[in-house]
C-alpha cells in the first residue's frame, strides 16, 4: 500500500466519523483481521486499559456515550466458553467498510 492508498483508507474511515482516532481505527482493523476474537486479545495486543477498549468498542458499536449513536461497525457477543468475555465481530456496515478498504 502506498501513501495515496493509505490516505484513501483514512478517508473511508472519516466518512463514518470525521474525528475518528488512530487507535479506534486500529481496533477496527484488528477485528477485521480476525473476527470473533475476544475483546481481551485486542486489549492485550494494543496494550490499552480495559476501560479504554470498552469505550472504543462502544464507539464502534451501536451506541456510544450518553445514548448517542455509535458507528455501528462492530457488534459484541457473549463468549460461550467464558460468559464474562465478549467476542468482537463486524456488522454488515463494518464488513462493507473493510471491503472498501481492501479494494483500494
Amino acid at each position: 500500500m502506498d501513501l495515496k492508498d493509505f490516505r484513501e483508507a483514512l478517508q473511508a474511515f472519516k466518512a463514518h466519523n470525521p474525528f475518528i482516532s488512530a487507535q479506534l481505527m486500529e481496533v477496527f482493523v484488528l477485528t477485521c483481521l480476525r473476527e470473533g476474537r475476544p475483546a481481551q486479545e485486542i486489549e492485550n495486543e494494543l496494550l490499552i486499559p480495559k476501560s479504554t477498549l470498552s469505550r472504543h468498542l462502544a464507539h464502534l458499536g451501536p451506541s456510544y456515550r450518553r445514548g448517542s449513536e455509535g458507528l455501528r461497525l462492530v457488534r459484541l457477543e457473549e463468549n460461550p466458553q467464558d460468559r464474562r468475555s465478549k467476542l468482537v465481530y463486524l456488522t454488515e456496515r463494518g464488513a462493507s467498510l473493510r471491503d472498501q478498504i481492501i479494494h483500494l
